[in-house]
């Protein structure tokens, strides 16, 4: 089966290769803006990586939505954003941009797609918080998560009997 193929630039020098292996996935971009939006890419594309001299890259294990979204930005194509998006695929935007160093690209589009899950930030899925948090320096979150995770360490703790030095920990 062809692969489905989305243009980023319609001048795209560079075939980005996702899901090779179920339901190929393809994105033209520009190699050049590629460079500028992220140093990791420009190490990748134009250093001495076999990537730097292809016409066609593998990115087997990114999540291929989570990369379009970084891409789309880096090409400008704003009006084809997500409004509004999962906190997983939250989580999966902080792995790609924390892979990439892509945080300043998205840093824009932050408070549309996270603020929205802030009031679930100590109920649901905390810990994947604690790598978002980081990521996208949301410093006031961070500290939340972290006196939770004290109390709650501590509480446990306490509840079983450990102590350290002879009092609770």
């Amino acid at each position: 089966m062809p692969a489905e193929r989305i243009h980023l630039d319609p001048d795209g020098d560079l075939t980005i290769k996702v899901r090779p292996d179920k339901d190929p996935l393809e994105y033209v971009v520009s190699k050049r803006t590629m460079c500028f939006a992220s140093p990791a890419w420009r190490a990748m594309l134009t250093g001495q990586f076999s990537e730097s001299t292809a016409s066609e890259v593998p990115f087997p294990e990114d999540d291929p939505d989570a990369l379009l979204i970084v891409l789309r930005i880096a090409h400008l194509q704003f009006a084809l954003l997500p409004r509004s998006m999962s906190f997983l695929m939250v989580v999966k935007l902080a792995v790609l941009c924390d892979k990439y160093d892509t945080v300043a690209l998205v840093k824009p589009f932050l408070s549309m797609w996270v603020d929205p899950h802030k009031e679930n930030l100590l109920t649901v899925n905390y810990q994947e918080w604690f790598f978002v948090a980081w990521v996208f320096g949301y410093e006031e979150e961070f500290n939340q998560l972290l006196h939770h995770s004290v109390v709650r360490v501590g509480r446990d703790l306490f509840a079983r009997g450990l102590f350290l030095n002879s009092r609770p920990l």
